[in-house]
């Protein structure tokens, strides 16, 4: 088995469990997730400088869709072998600025070593909720990734999320989409064609205002990965 820690680091997307009140600005997430036998624990806090409004909008979806410029750290650790810290800044334009822009920087450190690499992303929304970017990082080895995303309103308070993303050296496609069949509940599937075929399931369901759950199973050239995370907005 092959075992990428940099590469879990960036994508790994179960601390993006989404939490319940009428507005908030600040969000903590634990998470923990099985990785073939390795135990890795991630932490994460967003401090969002505007409030983020839940009403009218799926629950895990509402700072995307109210364009919310945010702060991030994340601290990661891999079976008490490896661990990563990262900060993250998002930004998007107000008012007619349809602009997006991202910037982190993550530091891992292993016992072989260690590797810091930056991420920057930039995109426009070609429309209220349809984000179109670009994502590239300073290490050469890496591709440069085309990306999408968009979230609808399909009435009765049920919504819907699909993202894509491609890169420019193997053209390896992923795409992922979520159904909101509540505001506050829903379930996502992940599909990747990346050194052969990877897919995942996840379940989020929000029990109140304050603290949400997520239960993730994926299948992907690391093993089989499983997780469960607890998110807490104010």
């Amino acid at each position: 088995m092959k075992f990428n820690s940099k590469a879990i680091v960036l994508g790994l997307g179960l601390a993006s469990s989404a939490a319940f009140a009428n507005d908030f600005n600040g969000e903590v997430g634990l998470v923990y997730a099985d990785v073939e036998g390795l135990d890795v624990i991630q932490v994460t806090g967003t401090y969002y400088f505007d409030s983020v409004d839940l009403s009218n909008t799926a629950w895990a979806e509402a700072e995307f869709m109210g364009r919310n410029s945010n702060v991030s750290v994340q601290y990661t650790d891999f079976d008490s072998d490896v661990d990563a810290m990262g900060i993250n800044l998002e930004f998007f334009g107000e008012g007619n600025n349809n602009l997006y822009g991202a910037i982190g920087f993550v530091s891992i450190d292993t016992p072989f070593g260690s590797d810091d690499v930056v991420v920057g992303e930039l995109g426009y929304f070609v429309d209220d909720n349809w984000l179109v970017s670009i994502q590239a990082t300073d290490d050469s080895d890496n591709p440069i990734f085309l990306k999408t995303k968009y979230v609808g309103d399909l009435g009765d308070g049920q919504f819907f999320n699909v993202e894509a993303s491609i890169d420019d050296e193997e053209n390896d496609l992923e795409v992922s989409a979520d159904y909101y069949f509540t505001n506050a509940s829903s379930f996502g599937l992940q599909l990747s064609q990346a050194e052969g075929f990877d897919y995942g399931l996840n379940f989020k369901h929000f029990f109140n205002k304050q603290f949400a759950l997520e239960v993730t199973y994926a299948s992907t050239d690391f093993g089989d990965e499983t997780g469960i995370g607890i998110t807490a907005r104010f």
